[in-house]
Parts: C-alpha cells; structure tokens; sequence
C-alpha cells in the first residue's frame, strides 16, 4: 500500500512499525477532525435555531425589572 506524505508516496512495507502507527494515528486524526467539525456545524444550528424560538417566544410578563445590578443571564 501506499501512503503519501507531504506530497510524497511511501511504500509502506517499507515502513518501521513506529512509522506505520504514526500513519494510522494521522489518519485516525483527521477522521475524529471532521466528525468534530461536523458535531460543531450541528450544535451551532441546533442553539440558532432554538436561541431564535426564544427570542421569539419569550412572553413579555416573564421579564423580571431588578433596581439596581442586572440579572445574570445566558446569552441568547
């Protein structure tokens, strides 16, 4: 098999075994990177989509006027 590295391709018969795991744990690597990636794109939309119903939905008899220090509350 081979592998290409930097644009390079390598006999990986060739290869000692502390090469050969350095290889799968690049490519095991970019595999969890995009899984991340996409699980980031997906959380991203889920809080947009469900900030929005908030934003949108929040009755107006639910705000609670303090006098004095505003309440700390998550970003929405």
């Amino acid at each position: 098999m081979t592998v290409t590295i930097d644009g390079k391709n390598y006999d990986e018969t060739k290869l000692d075994d502390k090469a050969k795991n350095a290889v799968v744990q690049v490519q095991q690597g970019q595999v969890r990177l995009k899984q991340l990636q996409n699980e980031f794109d997906n959380v991203k939309i889920i809080i947009d989509h469900h900030s929005k119903y908030l934003k949108d939905n929040l009755p107006a008899s639910a705000v609670i006027e303090t006098a004095g220090e505003p309440v700390e509350t998550p970003k929405v």
